[in-house]
């Protein structure tokens, strides 16, 4: 596989590269696969990295799938911020949620998405822990 090919202008906080592009600003890796193939994909349709690497526009790394496609490969790697969590750590956030304590701040301080906290709050993640 050839290496990665680094887009270099502007990018967004998490690391994608952005493009302008048909008069409006794009993800840089969805406008290099689209170039690449000579199409334009419906907005339901995901270009994924093959190589995990955000700022990448290598259209050998780019595949394309559907969200649930996405989110699947991104699991299937270990990438998934809800997987950090263990039972204990679930007790602890729930703890500091218990205090009044933002859900963002317990985010933070846990180095996982806001919406795993949220999950463990609402009982949509271990759920058998506050029975």
């Amino acid at each position: 596989m050839k290496p990665c090919k680094i887009w270099e202008g502007c990018k967004l906080k998490g690391g994608y590269g952005l493009v302008q592009s048909d008069g409006r600003t794009r993800l840089a890796h969805r406008v290099a696969f689209e170039e690449y193939w000579g199409v334009t994909l419906p907005s339901w349709l995901c270009v994924c990295h093959e190589c995990d690497n955000r700022p990448c526009v290598e259209v050998e790394h780019l595949f394309l799938g559907t969200q649930a496609d996405n989110l699947a490969d991104m699991r299937a790697k270990g990438r998934d911020s809800r997987m950090k969590i263990t039972e204990e750590t679930a007790i602890y956030v729930m703890a500091r949620l218990l205090t009044g304590e933002k859900q963002s701040d317990v985010a933070a301080a846990f180095g996982v998405h806001i919406m795993t906290v949220n999950d463990i709050w609402n009982g949509r993640t271990w759920k058998h822990l506050w029975l």
